[in-house]
């Protein structure tokens, strides 16, 4: 587990973890924190500006995190404006 002062740094540092669709060994950061309901590590993604979830329709971290029954994760991520999509990605 990434602890959350070693995330803020790497995110501080490093945009891509930020960015998008950016992977790490074939996961997107946000998806990963979602599917495995690491609440910290999406506070933190989505404070530094990552879009909770696409405009395509897709669910994407919110769908993972469904799959899994992390509600809790998905109340933020419709919090952070999932639901309307004005604060989703491209």
């Amino acid at each position: 587990m990434v602890a959350p002062a070693a995330l803020e740094l790497l995110v501080d540092n490093d945009r891509r973890l930020v960015d998008k669709g950016t992977e790490f060994d074939d996961e997107i950061p946000l998806v990963w924190a979602a599917r495995t309901g690491r609440t910290t590590a999406i506070r933190i993604l989505l404070g530094a500006g990552v879009p909770p979830g696409p405009k395509s329709g897709e669910l994407g971290a919110a769908g993972d995190a469904l799959q899994v029954g992390h509600l809790e994760v998905v109340k933020m991520l419709l919090a952070a404006g999932l639901a309307d999509g004005s604060h989703c990605g491209p």
